[in-house]
């Protein structure tokens, strides 16, 4: 892999010490130490090889290469070539510095992903691949096709557990695996999903006889006593305690770069744990931090000493005190952050300790859902990585990722994000489902931070260097509206509104909307997601391109607004009025935004033929003078509709539709901030449309109550 790791980390990871060189297959060597960890033999016996000098693969792109590579290499993989199966190559970036790339490509069983298997490669600055590594399954070729098909999984698996559809808040998806058990590649239906009180369930079915192999439930209840390290496919448990180091407390602490000396919570107390101390990293329950340039320098108290502007060097001159300190900075706002998500959601998918690398020298931080070093053999995937590009120099020592506590919960929400199971993110570059994974990632920082800017640490001492115009990277509170903003920046390579700044538009419209709700919305957001489009396949643009982009974005993103609300109507806490009143709060922050009402594509339709009792707050924002919605009404039902402007703001109200009577006449006051219809009955069973504009187009607040019986 292309970042760099302490070389205690190396160590543990690397696949083995052989050679491959493309012109002397004599040079190639199996390492077979038995019951050493990365020396070339693991558990199943399959030889593992490790590529390290530079290749000369035939092919202009990245998969030709790697097809050549295969048909050169495999046999030294323990494999016929003709028996590999691959799929494509995944090239990731990890910052800006094109030399720090690499590309994964899974090996597959009919279609499966075998965990654990499948090829790295190192890539040049041009993507030519420059060296390689991995483990290919001799066995895959030898089994036969899946009889239990996915659909009929995941009946299968909830009828085995007594559960139902309406159990969880989304639909259980499933996902074909291929994984080794007691010694025996096997082909799984992994059934996942997240059940109405937030508990992650993830049900696994022999892809064959359709037998449950294992069932993971986690519940978060506070207590918990130990922490769990997983390293090739082994869980080791270990005690929890306390640790002390220097950190900065809150926001306001890191802007005005001071540190305290503070427990660090949740730290491994244990004697047996193997990688505390000495090897290189800090290690507790929710995060292992990792330095790129050298060991972590520590004592037997778990005490670690280091302010944020120490000169001093250690580790015989590899790393300063103020790296150092970035180690327990870090740690502590990765154990605050998983501490956090498990008392808003109820459980943490992270809830195991995550690989975190620190002082990388890249310009950029990122949640990386693949393993380490991309081999699946050691680390379960998903890892963190944050760069400090400062020279070393006391004016530059705040040049750092990691030390912006908004940064590091960001890439956190990311990686919980992907442990919920959402899909977010797999489409390409500046596309809708990339911007709603942004702003979520932003929002859960708002929301934990109880702030709505992001990046203010980065923006106060590096604003200059970054190019960041303003007091922080984004900010929540910004009145944006899709109609306005979407195309205010485009992508660099792409040309589409990019998926930052179209996810700061979107995470404005969530901080609002958690805002009306006057609690925390944040499981519901976070959550209910799983339920929201996952791909803009999914609302009719299977490519977004620079001439659908518009109707692209306002599809995905009107989607996930219309799930939201279709989520607390239908599996929300409380009486009906109560669900329709939140619904009417989050239709209220997005009408807000112009990500609904503004065309009939994004006007949304409540069901009032029971009833309907909404009130919600919203405003007209930049160019936005009308906001519109519509309801299902049954002849004879009576309804009456009041909006009232805020602070001075203009309004007015208007009811449409096929045949209805106003038995009152409307009632506006001298001013125009109040518009009332108090008496509407319905003729016709059909669908009305309410109205509220704003005379004047000035902008403001204003409330809007909606009442039928």
């Amino acid at each position: 892999m292309s970042i760099k790791t302490p070389s205690i980390l190396i160590g543990a990871l690397a696949l083995s010490t052989a050679l491959l060189c493309e012109d002397s297959l004599a040079q190639i060597s199996v390492g077979t130490s038995p019951g050493r960890r990365g020396r070339g033999v693991v558990e199943d016996g399959v030889a593992r090889q490790t590529c390290f000098h530079r290749l000369s693969l035939s092919g202009n792109t990245c998969d030709d290469q790697a097809t050549d590579f295969v048909v050169r290499y495999a046999t030294q993989l323990g494999v016929a070539p003709s028996a590999v199966k691959l799929g494509k190559v995944r090239t990731v970036r990890a910052g800006t510095s094109r030399s720090r790339s690499y590309g994964r490509q899974p090996q597959l069983v009919h279609g499966f992903v075998a965990e654990g298997y499948g090829l790295t490669y190192g890539l040049d600055e041009f993507d030519r691949i420059r060296s390689a590594h991995g483990v290919l399954s001799p066995d895959a070729a030898e089994l036969p096709p899946p009889s239990l098909l996915a659909d009929d999984a995941r009946e299968l698996a909830l009828g085995l557990q007594g559960l139902e559809r309406a159990d969880f808040r989304a639909e259980p998806v499933v996902h074909g695996v291929a994984r080794h058990i007691d010694g025996e590649l096997r082909l799984l239906q992994r059934v996942t999903g997240v059940k109405h009180d937030f508990t992650p369930l993830a049900i696994e079915l022999d892809a064959y006889t359709g037998l449950v192999v294992r069932v993971f439930e986690h519940r978060y209840d506070g207590k918990v006593k130990t922490g769990t390290h997983t390293y090739d496919d082994v869980d080791s448990p270990f005690d929890l305690g306390k640790a002390r180091g220097y950190v900065y407390k809150r926001v306001k602490h890191a802007l005005a770069a001071k540190d305290s000396f503070a427990p660090l919570k949740n730290f491994s107390t244990s004697d047996s744990t193997p990688l505390v101390g000495d090897l290189g990293m800090m290690y507790g329950r929710y995060a292992q931090v990792f330095n790129a340039d050298g060991v972590i320098v520590t004592s037997a108290e778990l005490e670690f000493p280091y302010t944020d502007d120490d000169a001093t060097l250690y580790g015989g001159g590899i790393i300063s005190g103020a790296d150092l300190f970035d180690h327990s900075n870090t740690y502590q706002w990765f154990d605050s952050a998983g501490t956090w998500v498990e008392k808003s959601l109820g459980t943490n998918p992270l809830d195991r300790t995550m690989p975190v690398y620190v002082n990388e020298d890249v310009v950029n931080a990122f949640f990386s859902p693949t393993d380490p070093d991309g081999d699946g053999a050691g680390f379960p995937p998903g890892f963190f990585l944050f760069g400090d590009f400062g020279d070393g120099s006391p004016e530059e020592v705040m040049h750092d990722f990691s030390r912006d506590p908004s940064v590091v919960i960001h890439e956190y929400m990311h990686g919980v994000v992907d442990g919920l199971g959402a899909t977010f993110g797999s489409g390409g570059l500046d596309t809708p489902e990339r911007a709603v994974n942004e702003a979520l990632a932003d929002f859960g920082a708002a929301a934990m931070l109880n702030d709505p800017k992001v990046g203010q640490v980065l923006a106060a001492f590096a604003g200059a260097d970054l190019g960041i115009a303003g007091d922080s990277l984004r900010d929540l509170e910004k009145e944006l509206t899709f109609q306005d903003d979407l195309f205010s920046v485009l992508g660099l390579t792409t040309s589409l509104p990019e998926e930052h700044a179209v996810g700061e538009l979107f995470g404005a419209y969530l901080w609002r909307a958690r805002a009306g709700l006057k609690k925390s919305a944040t499981e519901m957001f976070l959550v209910d997601m799983l339920s929201w489009p996952q791909s803009s396949a999914e609302v009719g643009f299977p490519t977004v391109t620079v001439g659908n982009a518009e109707e692209a974005f306002e599809a995905f993103l009107f989607g996930c607004v219309a799930a939201a609300m279709d989520d607390v109507l239908e599996t929300g806490a409380g009486a009906p009025a109560r669900r329709q009143r939140q619904a009417g709060t989050i239709l209220g922050a997005a009408l807000a935004h112009g990500l609904a009402g503004q065309t009939d594509d994004s006007t949304y339709v409540f069901d009032g033929t029971e009833g309907l009792n909404v009130a919600f707050k919203s405003a007209f924002l930049g160019s936005l003078d009308e906001h519109a919605f519509d309801v299902d009404l049954e002849a004879g039902q009576s309804l009456a509709i009041s909006a009232t402007g805020r602070k001075g703001t203009a309004v007015d109200v208007t009811f449409s539709g096929d045949d209805f009577e106003l038995i009152k006449p409307k009632k506006t006051n001298g001013k125009l901030t109040s518009a009332k219809l108090p008496k509407i009955v319905i003729g016709t069973t059909g669908t009305y449309r309410v109205s509220v504009s704003n005379p004047g187009s000035e902008g403001g607040d204003y409330i809007l109550r909606v009442k039928a019986k």
